[in-house]
């Protein structure tokens, strides 16, 4: 039986036209059917196995409906909360204090960056799996780089299984972390802002991993 994804994008700093690509990719449609959604307004209505957050909607979603989420992934649903979907929780966010996803802090601005760099924020980031941890979220997934915002946030690393982390000029961050909440399963990932991190093949079949984890394909 076909899965239920739907998806939150698209806002004025992460179009969704850098994810299509990857969304073609992990979502076949003999697999999954998608709803992609600029908000949340239509998910009460779609009852997804799988939430997935490329962004958390503009605007954010009230506190009411980040409740109706977390209710939601409790219940048994699955969510990945992918880069930009980690921005703008709050520390009273039911999507922070129930879900265990992050809050972002900032994308540093490199030291050596020209004075007409459009992108000062922009660096080489590499992708690391944490060598002696097991998990199927990062099965298979080598070290990668690309070029991208460095992603710093606020995150509960009790609470959860930290996978992988983000290395680049600023340091080391977490970048990658899975656990489950109530009957649900939750991953986050923090990097994925340029095409060249979203479509790099380990990339790809790392958010491939998570998406599996998620809706318990291993429980077939």
């Amino acid at each position: 039986m076909k899965k239920n994804v739907y998806i939150v994008w698209n806002d004025f700093y992460h179009p969704q036209e850098v994810l299509e690509p990857l969304v073609e990719q992990i979502f076949p449609s003999a697999r999954f059917c998608v709803t992609a959604s600029h908000g949340y307004d239509g998910f009460a209505k779609e009852k997804p196995d799988l939430l997935v957050q490329f962004t958390v909607g503009d605007p954010p979603p009230a506190m009411e409906e980040q409740k109706r989420v977390a209710d939601s992934v409790k219940n048994g649903m699955g969510l990945l909360a992918f880069h930009a979907g980690l921005v703008l929780t709050g520390d009273d966010s039911p999507f922070l204090t129930e879900l265990g996803t992050a809050d972002f802090i900032s994308h540093p601005d490199r030291k050596d960056a020209p004075p007409d760099d459009p992108h000062p924020e922009q660096c080489e980031v590499r992708v690391i799996p944490l060598p002696h941890v097991q998990h199927p979220v990062t099965a298979g997934v080598m070290p990668f780089s690309a070029w991208d915002e460095h992603y710093f946030v606020k995150m509960d690393v009790e609470g959860t299984s930290l996978l992988a982390c983000a290395s680049s000029v600023h340091g080391t961050t977490p970048c990658v972390w899975a656990h489950e909440a109530g009957k649900g399963r939750v991953v986050c990932i923090t990097q994925g802002h340029n095409p060249g991190m979203v479509q790099n093949p380990q990339m790809i079949r790392l958010v491939q991993n998570a998406v599996s984890w998620c809706v318990k394909e291993e429980e077939k």
